[in-house]
């Protein structure tokens, strides 16, 4: 109608003004249309909203504000009907519905003050603009006979009536919850369906101050011509709006599609889909999983018949089922017009990644929620106002944030919330009191999936309200374990891995006498039995006859332990060098401190301890020679750049695992033997060039089958702390270059010379530092993938081992390691400076604490106290007095530690290489950094294997002086 208005060439003010009027009819809904009130003047109204705001006067004073607020704009707005009852004949229902509407915005938007806060300062804003209607009223009313086209002016009141009206419509529709069919039809054609809230209210403003203009030279000037002029003027400017806005429809859907892209880098939210796209590649058409049937509708009585919790064992297959579920849910949703939003996750303990919080759940389905709704403006321009205007300001949006923006989403439509994992999330109680929040108060069904070990809160049922558990018991998925195993066989038997005779199921089950799909009631109800089953068969290393006695009896490989233990056997049958791979993969899935990228896993397995590491000590085929070596017990996550156990369960087993009788078991990869002279003795420091080490073949790992075959997992978390301690020294010293990470730059220097990037122009001297500092971090990753694990994490490890209290009968190779690295002065710089690239203040006083658990006596001397490198240790051993002097050493190098970190650590974090300058302090004790020339007079100082700059007088030689 408003549209039609507009199109009529001209549109009388009477016409105008019965379009606004049919735009509030249309767009109310029925319900809102009985609560609705008229006002024969602005005083009625004013008189109402001081009676509904009584009730706010304690416990809200923000809506006395706005009440007082749009009380000042109606009395401002007041006199416009009079000076139009001057032109025209007034209709009393054209007064009665503008002062209803203003009292029934206010109303509906009392539950969003912050919302209608924001609405009270445009209606200011506005009063400023419109025109003092009092003067004018007086003036016309002076000179009513000399008024010569009163059609005009009355027009020119027209025209701002009907925008005032549609605008405040449009706030009506951010207050209410729409059905999109009424909406369509008060709105089909209107300007409001293409152009977003902030950008009408900048046209509303624009028009009244033309509006104004206009009146104005009406009443003033009264000349025909100059009168012609502005009305033709304004009716152009009409005209252009709407011919603006047929071509600006694609301008104003990108500005759209940029502010949903920034409300979602706002709401901040996790990785949530990786977990159901890898598992929706594994569902074949062949199999399908019986679901449950009892899934939550519309209509719920209580909140709690809007939640279902299935429970099963672990390895049953829920993941699997979950997105079973969220597929059959999102297909049934795009089928009907405005039908329930669907949105999804995934806890998962395996992925060090995420923490596995609540919070990341609920910004999960946040920002699925927004993703449905990014085709509705109003939603999406309300989402908007909180992230730029009403929330809590903060560049990534906060918990209080994200629920206010799932509040918003969820009183558009209704929605299915499938969350899997519920019992891996470590606020599981904060979680399960978030969805009975949001399950009060919106028309939201959360299908959550857990262990039965996930207690329900008591008071969820202490009233009586119906229990959400549903138990998923075995007979549920046997046939659909059946189903999985059959199909997955066949494909193995058409490979030709029974033998070349048998290449079907049918052929297959007449050998075998009997039924393939009877294997699954071995699995007891687990899905994960039957994936570890197939992995199972798949080995390289079974023979067609091992997998066809495997099929025979399928009684020793029920339940998941045996089947576990039986893959783990196979492993050990492998070759020394597979079984030490599939033992350090182990170790580093179970403890490492911090993730660790694939890249870096295939550096990590290569490190030879106190070797450097070249191509040829690379795995073959890396990543997809890792699912061979470990049978597929560990799984290759692209998606997450990672490697990862095949499941939880196989983490746990492998900690309370024992090898079976006959197999011997050792703790560590090799024991070394070490000698007397294999310890680099503490006093000799004047070395040029490399280690003074042991020789290499000293610390060669034994290839005689004499000795004891190393088990595929040490279930001793000490021993698996110190088997890793060993690797991250060992790359520091032997495969990382002693020499600064990156181009030295003088103390106190802004780093002159780099400029911004082109799309950063307006950066300054420092921003562009800190730009090409991140560059170049960014780079030596790539490079080296390792170092970031082995510069943070090292001495983690080594506390762990140390604070086991484990009696050494022999000096670890850790140890020995670790004194190597405190002699090396230059290595010890390049990891403190590697540690400060990475954002981490280096610490060493808990592993100093803990280093004390090892006794640095020997055995032959336990009656003796050694109190310092000096003091008696010509009468020990030296492998104690290599025990002693690690201790010393630690204890001096931790205190420098934090020296340099309580005087320079702000400095150190933005330019780790200030470390190898010779302006700065560099410790309390100068003994573990390098110590320059005094002659050196270039500012900028270069270490061992480069070359110095010109006027340098450093030498390679020059070391710390030792000891006395």
């Amino acid at each position: 109608m408003a549209q039609n208005a507009r199109e009529s060439s001209p549109a009388t003010s009477e016409e105008l003004f019965e379009a606004a009027l049919q735009v509030t009819r249309a767009a109310l809904s029925e319900r809102d249309a009985e609560r609705f009130q008229k006002f024969g003047d602005h005083m009625e109204m004013t008189q109402a909203l001081q009676t509904h705001v009584r009730r706010y006067a304690t416990t809200s004073p923000r809506l006395l504000e706005c009440a007082e607020r749009i009380a000042l704009f109606s009395d401002v707005f007041a006199p416009f009907f009079d000076v139009v009852g001057v032109l025209v004949q007034v209709k009393a229902e054209w007064a009665a519905m503008f002062w209803g509407t203003w009292l029934f915005i206010f109303k509906i938007g009392s539950n969003f003050v912050t919302f209608l806060e924001r609405v009270s300062d445009m209606f200011d804003e506005m009063t400023t603009i419109l025109p003092r209607y009092q003067q004018w009223y007086e003036v016309c009313r002076l000179s009513n006979s000399a008024i010569h086209d009163r059609g005009r002016l009355a027009q020119a009141l027209a025209f701002i009536y009907h925008d005032l009206t549609k605008f405040c419509m449009h706030i009506y529709f951010l207050f209410s919850r729409q059905d999109s069919g009424r909406i369509k039809r008060a709105l089909l054609g209107a300007e409001l369906a293409v152009r977003p809230f902030g950008a009408r209210f900048s046209r509303l403003r624009e028009r009244l101050v033309k509006h104004q203009d206009w009146f104005e030279k009406e009443v003033y000037l009264q000349e025909h011509a100059l009168l012609t002029t502005f009305h033709e003027e304004f009716r152009s400017f009409v005209s252009s709006n709407e011919n603006e806005r047929s071509r600006s429809t694609l301008a104003y859907r990108r500005f759209d599609e940029e502010k949903v892209t920034q409300v979602k880098q706002w709401v901040n939210s996790v990785d949530y889909a990786s977990t159901y796209e890898e598992i929706t590649k594994q569902v074949h058409e062949d199999y399908a999983f019986n679901k449950p049937r009892d899934v939550p509708g519309a209509g719920a009585d209580t909140w709690s018949k809007q939640v279902l919790f299935f429970k099963a064992k672990p390895g049953f297959g829920k993941t699997y089922l979950s997105t079973v579920l969220i597929r059959d849910l999102a297909g049934k949703a795009t089928t009907a017009d405005d039908g329930p939003s669907v949105a999804y996750f995934h806890f998962d303990s395996k992925n060090k990644r995420r923490g596995n919080l609540a919070e990341e759940a609920f910004r999960a389905v946040a920002a699925q929620l927004l993703h449905s709704h990014r085709r509705d403006r109003m939603a999406i321009d309300a989402l908007d106002l909180v992230r730029t205007g009403t929330g809590s300001g903060h560049y990534t949006s906060s918990q209080a944030d994200v629920r206010l923006v799932t509040d918003l989403l969820l009183r558009q439509r209704p929605a299915f919330i499938v969350v899997d994992g519920v019992d891996e999330c470590v606020e599981t109680e904060r979680f399960l009191e978030e969805v009975r929040s949001l399950c009060i108060e919106h028309d939201c069904r959360f299908l959550l999936l857990g262990r039965p070990s996930v207690a329900i809160p008591h008071h969820w049922v202490m009233y009586g309200l119906t229990d959400p558990s549903v138990t998923l018991e075995p007979p549920l998925i046997l046939a659909d374990i059946a189903s999985f195993i059959r199909y997955e066989v066949a494909i193995l038997a058409a490979r030709g891995l029974f033998g070349p005779d048998l290449r079907s199921v049918d052929d297959l089950e007449r050998f075998i006498g009997g039924d393939t799909e009877s294997l699954s009631s071995a699995s007891e109800g687990l899905f994960l039995w039957a994936r570890l089953l197939v992995n199972f068969l798949r080995s390289p290393e079974l023979t067609p006859r091992d997998r066809l006695d495997i099929l025979r009896r399928p009684g020793y490989i029920r339940g998941l332990d045996q089947l576990y233990a039986r893959l783990l056997g196979l492993l050990e049958r492998g070759s020394r060098q597979s079984k030490l791979v599939t033992r350090r993969l182990f170790h580093w899935i179970a403890f490492s401190i911090m993730p660790l990228s694939l890249e870096a896993f295939k550096v990590a397995l290569a490190v030879r301890v106190w070797k450097s590491t070249s191509e040829m000590d690379y795995l073959p085929d890396y990543p997809g020679c890792i699912a061979v070596i470990t049978c597929s017990l560990v799984e290759v996550r692209s998606e997450f750049n990672t490697l990862m156990f095949i499941h939880a369960t196989f983490r746990d087993f492998l900690r309370s695992y024992r090898p079976p009788d006959g197999m011997h078991s050792h703790s560590t990869d090799v024991i070394l033997h070490l000698t007397p002279t294999m310890f680099p003795s503490p006093q000799s420091k004047n070395r040029e060039g490399d280690y003074n080490r042991p020789s290499a073949d000293s610390y060669t790992m034994s290839t005689t089958w004499d000795e004891p075959e190393p088990s595929i997992f040490a279930p001793d978390p000490a021993v698996v702390h110190g088997e890793l301690a060993e690797i991250s020294p060992s790359h520091l010293l032997c495969d990382i270059p002693h020499q600064p990470l990156f181009e030295l730059h003088p103390i106190g220097s802004d780093r002159l010379g780099i400029e911004a990037s082109s799309n950063s122009l307006l950066a300054t001297a420092e921003q562009a530092a800190t730009i090409a500092f991140a560059r170049s971090k960014t780079q030596l990753t790539v490079d080296r993938p390792f170092l970031t694990y082995a510069a943070l994490c090292w001495s983690r490890h080594l506390t762990e081992a140390a604070v086991a209290g484990i009696s050494y009968h022999t000096t670890p190779l850790w140890f020995t390691l670790l004194s190597e690295f405190l002699l090396d002065r230059y290595a010890v710089t390049t990891w403190v400076e590697a540690a400060y690239t990475y954002g981490q203040v280096p610490r060493l006083q808990r592993l100093a604490h803990a280093l004390r658990h090892i006794d640095p006596r020997s055995s032959a001397c336990q009656g003796t106290t050694v109190a310092s490198p000096s003091s008696g240790l010509e009468h020990f051993s030296t492998e104690t007095r290599e025990r002693a002097w690690v201790h010393v050493g630690l204890r001096q190098l931790a205190a420098a530690l934090d020296h340099v970190a309580t005087i320079h650590s702000e400095d150190l974090l933005e330019n780790p290489s200030l470390l190898w300058q010779q302006g700065i302090v560099r410790a309390i004790d100068p003994e573990f950094w390098p110590i320059w020339h005094p002659r050196v007079t270039s500012a900028r100082q270069v270490p061992p294997e480069r070359t110095t700059d010109a006027g340098s007088s450093w030498r390679p030689g020059d070391r710390i002086a030792s000891h006395s």
